[in-house]
């Protein structure tokens, strides 16, 4: 009997504006279910009552860290996980190695970085214009400071794969396309 093969859980990773929701549409694009850190953030706060402001996901993130360690995000995220019957996923957003580690159980992990520089990400933020999204340069410094300090730089040094997201929308997607087909084979 054959053994089946693992499923493929591509663990995405960048700070806010990087362009990983280019390379989420292009995971999608080739079959990828997609788990979304930030939804799972952001459904937290709903049941919470609290108002979807960046600050107030930023201190709900490191609250829940605090309280069930660095992989509590990824302990909601793994409820999808589990339940999902995709060979390939994507899970848009993960912050730390406790995550992608948490994240191992369930299958083959790959981690791709998106790096983009910070005036990109800032204009890329401020286009999308999503409720959360840094209202001053002075609170998308803080915000990155705060990603950072919950080991997404690490994260990032560790990837597998980095993506420069500094060129043009195009040239991230071809990559990434690229970098998935490889990937899955």
């Amino acid at each position: 009997m054959v053994k089946p093969k693992p499923k493929l859980i591509v663990c995405l990773t960048g700070l806010p504006g990087s362009g990983k929701s280019t390379v989420v549409a292009v995971a999608k694009s080739l079959g990828f279910e997609v788990v979304v850190m930030g939804d799972v953030v952001r459904q937290e706060a709903e049941r919470r009552s609290l108002e979807l402001t960046d600050e107030n996901l930023g201190t709900l993130m490191v609250e829940m860290r605090k309280e069930k360690g660095m992989e509590a995000v990824g302990l909601l995220a793994a409820t999808k996980i589990r339940r999902s019957r995709a060979h390939y996923l994507v899970i848009d957003g993960v912050r730390s190695e406790d995550e992608v580690n948490l994240f191992k159980r369930f299958g083959k992990v790959q981690t791709l970085a998106v790096h983009a520089s910070p005036a990109t990400r800032y204009r890329f933020l401020r286009q999308r214009a999503r409720p959360d999204a840094p209202p001053s340069l002075r609170l998308f410094r803080e915000r990155d400071k705060r990603e950072i300090n919950i080991g997404l730089s690490n994260l990032e040094n560790m990837a597998d794969e980095i993506l420069d997201n500094n060129t043009d929308v195009r040239s991230l997607r071809v990559k990434a396309r690229a970098l998935f087909l490889r990937w899955m084979k």
